[in-house]
């Protein structure tokens, strides 16, 4: 599970032993371990994340944690082709969570006991709780050098689409207070008479503002909730509705999303630290430590101009100079992490402020 385990935080579920390719099929339920149903049966929000050789795979289920203490249950086909369920107690934590920086990720690459493992001739007989406070100082010196390419899972965040064009028929009209035609309900989405700020019309498909979606934590339109089963993420950016009818395109954007006359899609985004960039960070974290405790056993270059040994001379100043301007450290992990994901490799892109926005993010 993912932390902190507070009620509405988001929570994340894994589950091994299944047969690969179960997407769809496999699902979760989650009730109050005395047989109360809170969510599901539900195949929504798992994905396949891992699918080794032998036909095993690992799952994730993307949710929110539940009011109390509950126990999630997966049920799906063993290798063997057999339907089976494991079980997992979920402990909702009464601690406040810790705010994430707004420079760093939404969580964190590593933990101080993968710094420990990376680095044990640094760190032995250390304490892992002393490796603690460089893990987000070196992660978050990774993260910016690679322009906030790994986020991980960020969210769930709150977005309310608005745009498009069309019309719809058989309508049924909806009024403002003040007697104006506002939106105008078909009996399958919201449609738009009278007004200029949104315009409106049926649409089967919304962009949901980013490119990383992971998973739909709710959509609500009126107020009430959408079930799961009547749409699906495409390309992890659209939002299609599956069950013959549309999507609102116009709303009342101004109220709130629990109000009729109203949409609003929420999801999580991110994209998860690749295996260089977790070692990179351990790396980092292992030599900021070093550098603060025993200056001897750091590889991170110093102010030393020079030095001298076996006849060959290693001019540290340059290496210093270097550094500053490219971002390199002479330490191979890392540096191959910088050359991969560094920013000047970020791919070129087309802006316009003409375009409209597809969602607006609320909250």
């Amino acid at each position: 599970m993912i932390g902190p385990g507070l009620p509405g935080a988001t929570m994340e579920a894994l589950a091994d032993g299944f047969a690969c390719g179960q997407v769809g099929t496999i699902f979760i339920t989650i009730d109050d371990g005395d047989g109360n149903n809170l969510v599901g049966p539900t195949t929504a929000n798992i994905v396949e994340i891992e699918c080794s050789e032998d036909n095993a795979a690992t799952y994730r289920y993307l949710g929110v944690y539940p009011a109390e203490d509950a126990v999630i249950t997966w049920e799906g086909e063993n290798l063997a082709a057999v339907v089976v369920t494991a079980s997992e107690e979920i402990t909702i934590s009464l601690e406040a969570p810790e705010i994430a920086s707004s420079f760093g990720p939404c969580t964190a690459w590593i933990t101080a006991e993968d710094v420990a493992e990376c680095c044990a001739a640094h760190t032995a007989g250390t304490d892992v709780s002393l490796l603690e406070p460089w893990v987000g100082p070196a992660i978050e010196v990774l993260h910016r050098l690679s322009g906030g390419l790994f986020t991980g899972l960020c969210g769930p965040v709150t977005v309310r689409p608005c745009g498009g064009c069309g019309g719809c028929s058989a309508q049924q009209r909806w009024r403002y207070s003040d007697g104006s035609i506002g939106v105008i309900w078909t009996g399958e989405s919201w449609t738009y008479q009278g007004r200029t700020s949104c315009s409106c019309g049926c649409v089967p498909e919304v962009e949901l503002g980013r490119y990383d979606v992971q998973g739909i934590a709710q959509v609500k339109i009126d107020g009430e909730v959408v079930a799961p089963s009547s749409y699906r993420l495409d390309s992890r950016y659209l939002l299609v509705r599956t069950d013959g009818l549309s999507w609102p395109s116009c709303q009342r954007i101004a109220a709130e999303d629990d109000e009729e006359g109203t949409f609003s899609v929420s999801y999580w985004y991110g994209e998860e630290p690749t295996e260089l960039a977790e070692l990179a960070a351990a790396r980092l974290a292992c030599e900021m430590f070093a550098a603060c405790n025993n200056a001897g056993r750091c590889k991170l270059p110093s102010g030393t101009r020079s030095v001298v040994r076996g006849g060959n001379t290693i001019e540290i100043g340059a290496l210093v100079a270097e550094s500053l301007k490219t971002g390199a450290t002479g330490i191979l992990v890392i540096d191959e992490f910088i050359a991969t994901y560094g920013v000047k490799h970020e791919p070129s892109s087309v802006w316009s402020p003409d375009l409209p926005p597809a969602a607006r993010r609320v909250g």
